[in-house]
């Protein structure tokens, strides 16, 4: 009986822990630099806080959005984090946007055809990766994607 209740005591323990650190609320100071807001971010999103995370990057461009390499990490991070959230088509919005902003940058079209594939819309998955190597660009993971999807075709 006294092993029952010492495992019924350790088990409440963990759990109260596990919730409170599940509700710890993020703040972020104005005075926070892009790379604490950044660790921030990435710490949350590695805990399973995803709205967490998009909070770090949304006030990580409301302070640094000016620099165009934070800007655009901002913004595929988000558009990353909704990809994981299942929120394709908000996800291949923002990721549509980012890459008219940055078009040489490849993980936003592996992300926005991976959001095209969840929505079965492979032709246009196809289509966004063709648009990358268009400019004449090469990018392994880009040509094994596009590869891949050819072939099932």
């Amino acid at each position: 009986m006294k092993i029952f209740n010492k495992s019924i005591l350790v088990c409440s323990i963990l759990c109260a822990m596990f919730i409170s650190c599940k509700t710890t609320e993020i703040v972020i100071s104005n005075d926070a630099s892009e790379l604490e807001i950044i660790q921030t971010a990435q710490t949350a999103f590695d805990n399973g806080d995803k709205e967490g995370a998009l909070k770090c990057y949304n006030k990580l461009l409301q302070l640094y959005g000016v620099n165009t390499a934070t800007y655009v990490e901002g913004r595929y991070e988000i558009g990353h984090i909704l990809l994981k959230e299942k929120k394709y088509e908000e996800a291949a919005e923002r990721l549509r946007s980012l890459i008219r902003n940055d078009s040489k940058n490849y993980r936003p079209y592996i992300d926005l055809a991976d959001c095209y594939l969840k929505l079965n819309r492979k032709q246009e998955a196809i289509d966004v990766l063709r648009d990358f190597q268009s400019f004449g660009l090469h990018n392994l993971a880009v040509n094994e994607m596009l590869e891949k999807l050819q072939m099932q075709a």
